[in-house]
């Protein structure tokens, strides 16, 4: 059966893993605070 997802082979266990040794939180969610303050213009 082909299904044309390019990542059949990856897990989300493996993305995590992946993420954690990064220092990257494991479900890829990263909270960009500057970048809300640099588009204030007042």
């Amino acid at each position: 059966e082909d299904n044309a997802i390019p990542f059949t082979d990856v897990t989300v266990e493996a993305i995590s893993q992946s993420l954690r040794s990064q220092e990257y939180q494991s479900r890829g969610f990263e909270q960009l605070k500057h970048i809300v303050d640099d588009k204030i213009y007042y």
